[in-house]
C-alpha cells in the first residue's frame, strides 16, 4: 500500500466507526422515547407530552437508519478490493433492514395522525392505551423482521474481517456472536409468542455489546490495519 491508500484505509474505518456510533445512539433513544410513553398513558399523561415524545422518537429512529445505511456504504467501500459477493449481500441487507425501520415508524406515524384527526381520542384513556398497544405491538413485529437482516449484515461483516484482515480476526469471531443472537430473538417473537421472554432479549443485547462495542471501538480508534494480515485461506464467494 501506498502512504495516500493507508490512510484513506484508516480514515475509511474511522467515518465507519463513527456511523455505528452514531446509529447505536439514535436507535437507543429513539426506543426509549417510543416505548416509553405507554407508561405515560396509563398515568394520564398530557397529550402534548406523548406526542412530543412520540415524534421525537419517530425522527430518531429515521436519523438512526440512515446512520446505518452510511454505516453499510462505508464498510462497502472499505473491503472493495477483498469483498466478492459477501459485499454485496452484506449491503443488501443493510439496505433492506434501513428501508424496514423507517416503514416500521408508521405504525406510530398513524397514532399521530389519530391524535391531530380526533383529539377527543386521548381523553379516553383506555382507548387511547389500547391505539398506542397497537401501534407499539406491530412495530415491535416490524422490529423482529429488519433485525433478521441486521444478522446477516453483521455475519457477513464477520466474514469480510476475517477474511480481509483489515482487523484483527478476533473481531469477526465475535461479529459472528453477535450476529446469532437477532435470528433467536426475532423468530421467537414471530414464532412463539407465548413463549418470548425478555431474557431472550437481555442475551441479544448482550451479545450485541460484546460483539459490537470492542469492533466499533477498534474502527474509532485504530481503523483499518494498514498492514493487512495474511488473507484467511478459506475463500468466501
Amino acid at each position: 500500500m501506498t502512504q495516500m491508500t493507508q490512510m484513506t484505509q484508516v480514515t475509511t474505518a474511522r467515518i465507519a466507526g463513527l456511523f455505528w456510533l452514531l446509529f447505536t445512539i439514535a436507535i437507543g433513544f429513539s426506543l426509549t422515547q417510543l416505548r416509553m410513553p405507554m407508561d405515560l398513558i396509563g398515568r394520564g399523561a398530557d397529550a402534548e407530552v406523548v406526542s412530543t415524545m412520540l415524534r421525537t422518537g419517530i425522527a430518531l429512529t429515521v436519523v438512526a437508519h440512515v446512520m446505518l445505511l452510511c454505516f453499510g456504504l462505508t464498510l462497502f467501500h472499505l473491503f472493495r478490493d477483498v469483498g466478492g459477493m459477501v459485499r454485496i449481500v452484506m449491503l443488501t441487507s443493510c439496505a433492506i433492514s434501513t428501508a424496514l425501520g423507517i416503514a416500521n415508524t408508521l405504525n406510530y406515524c398513524e397514532v399521530l395522525a389519530l391524535m391531530t384527526i380526533d383529539p377527543a381520542l386521548t381523553a379516553n384513556v383506555a382507548d387511547f392505551g389500547r391505539t398506542v398497544t397497537v401501534a407499539s405491538k406491530t412495530a415491535n413485529f416490524g422490529q423482529a423482521l429488519l433485525e433478521i437482516f441486521w444478522s446477516a449484515m453483521f455475519f457477513c461483516f464477520g466474514l469480510l474481517v476475517v477474511r480481509s484482515g483489515y482487523l484483527p480476526r478476533i473481531f469477526g469471531s465475535l461479529l459472528f456472536a453477535m450476529s446469532a443472537g437477532y435470528p433467536v430473538n426475532s423468530l421467537t417473537k414471530i414464532l412463539l409468542p407465548q413463549f418470548y421472554a425478555a431474557e431472550i432479549t437481555q442475551a441479544t443485547i448482550l451479545l450485541a455489546a460484546v460483539g459490537g462495542l470492542p469492533t466499533m471501538a477498534w474502527l474509532l480508534i485504530k481503523g483499518a490495519s494498514t498492514s493487512p494480515r495474511s488473507p484467511s485461506p478459506t475463500t468466501y464467494t
